[in-house]
């Protein structure tokens, strides 16, 4: 959306220029050097003033946000450094390395935009209504950077606070750049415990689950330096961090334990730095007992770690997400351990703007944050205290605090909290599953086999707080649904581990449609060995299916079952038909900022970003037996060589159409889609049945993937008639 400057603007701005001309005061090797600073054509046009970044109480919502502004390609921002606008947009740009996405490509002369965007709100009054649902009301801007193409990590130019009628939800300059706050930091926690009420006060683990606790709680005494035996119900942090392979540290045993009991023992020991610096942490926080698992679990012979709900039980939970290893230490806790640099700028006379990035930027970035075993640990805890990139943040149920900016009142909501993990549990039930699966999924695992062992904390507590259970990691009350898990990228196949759960492939998972699909299937039973597994009676109501119902010879599950070759099967009843594959499409890497491609407001469910697509993966069509086009479904690149070919394909369920993003990669491709096709999809819920495709090994089908057909091809599929036939899903 380029604008370009008319003939007629450029006199206008240059009167702006004489009277906007600020010194421009920087640091070089500690001597400072002035000159000369004004606002550039381009960034004059956006109108920046303090009330700019107010939203008037008598706006509408359709007039809070503007148009985006064309700031120039990127080479040529790199010429105007006299504009303070454009020193700040740099900073955005020129962001370190380890600040970036790791997929993420750097183009120098992309166009670079800026739009005004909703920053803080605050909760309106509740009505008389007697409904449950927070109701806000916007209050400040911030400007978004960004780039077309995406060539760098979107950024935020905010009004720091020194310059606003008010401070929440504005710029704070730090007081020190090396250390941090700790009176900040308390006031972050007091303010949770206060103001927040049951929402962060109430632990996610239900009590029944709570009750099977029988181990003994160990803690470090931060005061007395010892670890000590304390009451299943006293107030502790625990710490969350990575140990780092091959790193040497000390371990709790049944030989020393009776020696680190000893007061003052701890001292005399060699700690690993972020152990030091946590205890450090927790006597400047006012707190006593600190938990760590080294040192409160006993390591002995055969150990086998398990947290028993201690994350979901903290207080709060010190994340050490800088570094690779427990001596990374926190940075800010000790002195020249960070330097923070603020990048700030007077850009008119009495108003200064600073760069700011939203949290999540900084903490998915992270080792910590990219390993599978610290998902639960995140996702549990009630308030996280995380070191992240010389950062500290600070997140519960509610809202994220940051060092750099004001917090916000007590009911109040920033675009800071922007993708925060813990914002799937106000969801709908099924939503809850399939974002913590999506979130899950993005990240590392060292030992394959763990992939339900690492989930089963969160696991618990979803089958819990939804009155379902998750059977291997599908969601029993809706499978129709459960089935769909796709991705943007390709997946391997992970071994021992059935095909049609997303927990047998290595890769990360999505599902593309929030509307419930619906079928015909009766999910009877499954069967592992001689134990079969009964379903239960599934949400959604059965719809009559898509031809009338044959009878067909059965067949056991147990009898294959007790082959241990085979993963657990699926047992069900449906339609097999065959079609061809048409016209493969290269999906192109794409980086997509949430706050372009979703909504964002405090109702708004913007955890999981859209995953950048890989160049591997292929959107293929899906032809009838006259070759037309009927379907799309994504696939590995090896299936190129299968098009042409019919293929099996199982008819599990249906939807009320294609979505959006399906479709947009066959606009172009407008003489493949029949008239006939076309007219079809203009009718409202048109439908389109969701197909896996499979492959059969010894009469055991195997998940390849998941499309969709238009609901009219399945008569005109390469069968003359579809048939039922008893699957066996492995």
């Amino acid at each position: 959306m380029s604008q370009q400057l008319s003939p007629t603007q450029p006199s206008l701005t240059k009167r702006i220029k004489s009277f906007t001309k600020i010194p421009f005061i920087k640091s070089i090797s500690n001597e400072l050097v002035s000159e000369e600073s004004y606002l550039c054509d381009f960034c004059t046009r956006l109108n920046l003033s303090v009330n700019a970044f107010i939203v008037d109480p008598k706006e509408t919502t359709r007039n809070v946000g503007q148009t985006p502004r064309f700031l120039g390609k990127l080479s040529a921002i790199r010429r105007r450094r006299h504009c303070p606008v454009c020193r700040l947009v740099l900073e955005i740009v020129d962001r370190p390395l380890d600040q970036r996405s790791p997929s993420q490509s750097f183009i120098d002369d992309t166009n670079v935009f800026a739009k005004w965007v909703i920053d803080g709100q605050e909760e309106a009054e509740k009505d008389d209504d007697c409904t449950h649902e927070h109701r806000f009301t916007p209050r400040t801007r911030r400007v978004l950077v960004y780039s077309e193409p995406q060539a760098f990590k979107d950024g935020y130019i905010c009004l720091l606070s020194e310059s606003a009628p008010f401070k929440e939800f504005f710029g704070r300059r730090l007081k020190s750049h090396d250390l941090l706050d700790a009176e900040v930091v308390k006031r972050w926690i007091a303010t949770c415990d206060n103001e927040h009420g049951q929402e962060c006060a109430e632990s996610l683990v239900h009590p029944d689950l709570m009750k099977k606790r029988k181990n003994v709680l160990r803690v470090i005494d931060v005061l007395n330096m010892c670890v000590t035996v304390v009451p299943q119900d006293c107030r502790f942090v625990a710490l969350s961090y990575l140990w780092g392979k091959n790193f040497q540290q000390l371990f709790l045993t049944s030989k020393n334990l009776d020696k680190l009991s000893m007061p003052q023992s701890l001292s005399k020991e060699h700690l690993p730095r972020t152990i030091k610096d946590t205890i450090k942490l927790t006597r400047m926080l006012g707190e006593r007992y600190l938990w760590t698992d080294s040192l409160a679990l006993v390591h002995d012979e055969g150990f086998q770690y398990h947290d028993d709900w201690i994350y979901a039980r903290a207080h709060l939970t010190v994340v050490a997400g800088s570094g690779k290893d427990a001596n990374a230490g926190l940075p800010g806790v000790r002195k020249e351990s960070r330097m923070w640099h603020q990048t700030i700028e007077e850009v008119l006379p009495g108003l200064k703007l600073m760069v700011c990035h939203l949290a999540e930027d900084y903490i998915s970035t992270s080792q910590w944050d990219s390993r599978a075993w610290t998902f639960q640990e995140r996702m549990l805890s009630r308030r996280c205290l995380l070191f992240v990139n010389g950062r500290i943040y600070f997140q519960c149920r509610r809202t994220t605090f940051c060092e750099d900016m004001e917090m916000p009142g007590p009911h109040g909501w920033s675009l800071d909290s922007v993708d925060m993990p813990t914002r799937i549990f106000r969801e709908k039930p099924f939503v809850q599953f399939t974002s913590a699966v999506e979130l899950y999924t993005r990240r590392e695992l060292t030992n394959p086999i763990d992939i339900l062992d690492a989930f089963g904390g969160v696991q618990q507590v979803l089958e819990k707080r939804l009155n379902t259970t998750i059977y291997y990691g599908l969601f029993e009350s809706m499978m129709d649904s459960s089935l769909l898990w796709e991705s943007s990228k390709r997946l391997v196949r992970r071994p021992n581990f059935p095909s049609w759960s997303w927990a047998g492939w290595v890769g990360e998972i999505q599902w593309k449609f929030t509307e419930a699909a619906k079928s015909w299937i009766e999910w009877h039973q499954s069967e592992e060995g001689e134990q079969p597994h009964h379903f239960p009676r599934q949400l959604v109501p059965r719809i009559e299916p898509p031809i009338p119902w044959q009878h067909h010879k059965s067949r056991f599950a147990r009898k294959l079952g007790q082959n241990s070759s085979i993963p657990t099967l699926l047992h069900f009843h449906t339609i097999v038909a065959n079609f061809s594959l048409l016209k493969p499409l290269r999906m192109h890497k794409s980086i997509i900022s949430p706050l372009r491609k979703r909504l964002t407001g405090p109702s708004a469910l913007s955890t999981v970003r859209p995953a950048a697509a890989d160049p591997g993966l292929l959107r293929v069509g899906i032809a009838d037996r006259y070759g037309q086009w009927c379907g799309t479904i994504d696939l590995d690149e090896k299936w190129e060589v299968k098009v042409g070919r019919p293929l099996p394909f199982l008819v599990m369920s249906k939807l009320s159409g294609f979505s959006e993003e399906e479709m947009s990669s066959w606009e172009d491709e407008a003489l493949l889609i029949s008239d006939a096709a076309e007219e079809e999809m203009k009718r409202v819920n048109y439908g389109v049945f969701n197909i896996m495709l499979v492959s059969e090994h010894k009469g055991v089908y195997y998940r390849e993937g998941v499309g969709r057909v238009l609901a009219s091809a399945l008569q005109r599929s390469w069968d003359l008639q579809p048939c039922w036939k008893d699957v066996l899903l492995g």
